[in-house]
């Protein structure tokens, strides 16, 4: 073969090569994470590609590296425990004790957004449906910090709740947060914005009242002649949970000629009720100027107040007798009725 042709066709297959090269694309490899419930995975995280210019910058760079590795790590255990409730799985015990920490510590709100996004979209009533919400709201309680306590309540004041298994536990979870008096003004708004079929009405007139101060009982009574029965009633039963002594004197100004027949009727029962020395001694002084048409109702009130504790015996063994009494057939009730006691 002549040395022109050789040259020929090694010249085609250098550029042959070339044009191979050029429009050929780079392959990429993708991957794709499948996830078995409908979770909110479309959180991003951002990562700083900003410049070092020294050492100072160097460290926090490092840090907020470290923080948003800690970020991302969270947030995937987020997704996985509601994944993982959704579906009926074992929730590993050791990540949500983690989760619970973080979040205490940051209030992170993009954790917080992908426990929104699923509560809200949750169709209660369904078994799944129902585990999730209940769980999310759990885990809102447990935090206990005033953003997870917000997004708790707005929850609960929202929703389809009719024929939801979930309703049991989330009672469980406003009793929990009522253990302190830090979110009574949530609790408060919460209790006047849920509807009349809302099925945590007495469960939040009841957390009000557990964690009482003046303004509470205030307004509570408030709602005692409201037009909303099912709130009327919530709050005439939260009434009778109040234990705390100081606040005597300020319900005793409900029992009074200004107040409707409802609303002194609801201080007198919670006085007695309240199981304490100075609710009972209220009682005495209201019971002495009463007529024998009062007898059943100072009957039932001092039966409920010796029930209740042994400081309504203390009273009346040191009050009753220097007491004037309008009807002295009121007085010898509640002689009887402390005899029977014994």
């Amino acid at each position: 073969m002549k040395k022109s042709t050789i040259i020929y066709f090694i010249s085609l297959l250098i550029i042959s090569t070339i044009l191979f090269k050029v429009v050929t694309p780079e392959r990429t490899a993708i991957s794709e994470t499948k996830v078995d419930k409908k979770v909110n995975t479309s959180q991003s995280i951002n990562v700083s590609t900003a410049p070092i210019s020294n050492n100072q910058d160097s460290n926090k760079l490092n840090n907020e590296s470290e923080q948003l590795s800690s970020n991302d790590k969270q947030l995937k255990n987020t997704i996985r425990l509601l994944s993982n409730i959704y579906n009926n799985k074992t929730v590993d015990l050791k990540v949500e004790k983690s989760l619970l920490k973080y979040l205490k510590d940051t209030d992170n709100a993009e954790i917080y957004q992908v426990i929104i996004d699923n509560i809200h979209n949750a169709n209660l009533g369904n078994e799944s449906d129902d585990r999730l919400v209940e769980y999310s709201l759990s885990l809102l309680a447990a935090i206990d910090s005033t953003r997870s306590a917000q997004i708790f309540y707005d929850s609960i004041s929202t929703g389809k709740w009719q024929g939801s298994n979930a309703i049991y536990t989330v009672r469980k979870s406003i009793e929990k947060l009522a253990r302190t008096p830090n979110h009574i003004e949530l609790v408060q708004t919460t209790f006047s914005k849920v509807s009349e079929d809302n099925p945590f009405i007495n469960e939040l007139a009841i957390a009000i009242a557990k964690n009482a101060k003046k303004e509470q009982i205030d307004y509570l009574i408030g709602y005692i002649d409201n037009k909303s029965v099912t709130k009327s009633n919530a709050a005439t039963r939260a009434m009778n949970k109040i234990k705390a002594e100081p606040l005597v004197p300020h319900i005793i100004k409900y029992i009074s000629e200004n107040s409707s027949i409802a609303v002194q009727n609801t201080a007198l029962s919670s006085l007695a009720n309240m199981g304490q020395y100075e609710a009972t001694s209220a009682l005495i002084t209201w019971s002495s100027k009463q007529d024998i048409t009062s007898s059943n109702q100072v009957k039932e009130l001092f039966t409920i107040a010796l029930r209740r504790s042994s400081s309504t015996t203390r009273a009346i063994e040191k009050e009753l007798s220097s007491k004037v009494f309008v009807s002295n057939d009121i007085k010898n009730v509640i002689i009887q009725l402390t005899k029977n006691d014994n």
